[in-house]
């Protein structure tokens, strides 16, 4: 393999990687929704993220963007069908606390993802040079193989440090788009 060659295979798993990386990351934060919130409307059972163009645009937003909505109602039903509505914009009620757990969801999983990676990257790298037969084995896995270049681990690096400082340190970029549409409204 030609050094060229290695270097644009790199590139690649580093992107790829990125991209994975960060749209698992909006999936934490989906994950976290669907666990804590209700479900949208209990007289619906068509839920928005089972509409598959919702679907598709919460994937485009998460894999290009790196971001994602959670869609909720502010309206809970228990079970003897009476209704409460949670309350985001307090800082000391249920509803700002849930919102709080799906927030820190992503930067903790971002975390365990990039110190898991470090650990394998440690793994196979250590394996490796202790034995220098392996050097060239063509028995090594895929996981292996991807494992011996520092690409994955960096991607995590960078997914995880984005999501501490969004996610933790509460620094979200303000897209020029959003600024026009304020000045215009």
């Amino acid at each position: 393999m030609t050094c060229d060659h290695h270097h644009h295979h790199q590139t690649f798993i580093l992107l790829a990687a990125y991209v994975i990386f960060g749209a698992l990351h909006e999936c934490s934060h989906l994950i976290a929704a669907v666990w804590f919130l209700p479900p949208l409307d209990h007289n619906n059972d068509s839920s928005y993220y089972a509409n598959p163009s919702a679907l598709v645009n919460t994937a485009v937003r998460a894999i290009f963007g790196r971001y994602s909505i959670v869609q909720f109602s502010d309206v809970v039903s228990d079970d003897g069908g009476n209704e409460n509505r949670i309350v985001l914009d307090e800082e000391e009620n249920e509803g700002a606390a849930i919102l709080q757990m799906i927030v820190h969801a992503g930067w903790i999983f971002s975390l365990v993802l990039a110190v898991l990676c470090h650990w394998l990257y440690s793994i196979v790298r250590n394996k490796d040079t202790t034995d220098e037969s392996s050097l060239h084995n063509t028995q090594q896995t895929t996981m292996q193989r991807l494992f011996l270049e520092p690409a994955l681990p960096i991607a995590a690096y960078i997914t995880a440090m984005e999501a501490i400082t969004t996610d933790l340190f509460g620094f979200v970029p303000v897209h020029p788009y959003n600024i026009l549409r304020d000045l215009n409204s």
